[in-house]
């Protein structure tokens, strides 16, 4: 894998090859060294990946065998840059293909991975009044996380999200409840119900406190992805 900048060096010979290609080889959509090319039939796409097979060829490169395939999204979907594309249709009484995306699986696991990592690197609460620093750091997160991924089809995703983050708050807090003979101990789930009401701790499914998204535009034709 090429970083950013090596991609972009290496790569801006295969963006101007498109570009002067004469024959139909769809639209290159290229972040880096991941790049999509959207055809508008099966034919077509076989085509764009032939070609560009030759051009990595010719910079000395390789494209991934695992990850270079054909797919039709309008019955499979594909990841790309940490969303799930995907092509649907409405309903039978809007016959015109919209294009949607969300979150895709990878990127919630590495979502929940580093809210492990931001809980463990804080310790225990040691009382109180450690809340609103460790608050201020999850909701630095959240609020990054969110102002990338929330767009296309998210609220079912982030909804998702939304509960993990405050499970896993509930059950650190309750882990961090003072000991004592005469403190009762509550139940982890009196401290999920706390980050909800009270812990002003960021929502990524809340729509009232993000701007609105529109759910995807509509296409008049279905396309391939290399």
């Amino acid at each position: 894998m090429l970083s950013p900048l090596l991609a972009n060096i290496y790569l801006h010979q295969f963006d101007e090859a498109h570009k002067q290609e004469k024959s139909f080889l769809g639209r290159l959509t290229r972040y880096a060294d991941d790049f999509v090319i959207q055809c508008r039939t099966s034919a077509e796409a076989q085509r764009a990946l032939g070609w560009a097979k030759r051009q990595m060829e010719e910079l000395g490169l390789t494209l991934h065998p695992d990850k270079t395939r054909i797919i039709d999204d309008a019955t499979g979907g594909y990841d790309f840059l940490g969303f799930h594309f995907r092509r649907i249709t409405p309903s039978r009484h809007d016959a015109r293909s919209r294009a949607v995306f969300w979150p895709s699986r990878k990127s919630c696991q590495r979502f929940r991975d580093r809210f492990k990592e931001v809980l463990a690197s804080h310790g225990y609460l040691a009382n109180g009044k450690d809340w609103p620093k460790l608050r201020v750091r999850i909701n630095r997160y959240l609020r990054g996380y969110g102002q990338y991924f929330r767009r296309g089809l998210y609220y079912r995703v982030l909804h998702t999200l939304d509960w993990y983050v405050n499970e896993r708050l509930g059950r650190y807090l309750a882990r961090s409840q003072p000991v004592g003979t005469k403190r009762r101990k509550r139940c982890w789930t009196d401290f999920v119900l706390w980050v909800r009401t009270k812990g002003r701790v960021l929502q990524l499914a809340a729509r009232q406190d993000w701007p609105k998204s529109a759910p995807g535009a509509p296409v008049n034709i279905r396309w391939k992805a290399v």
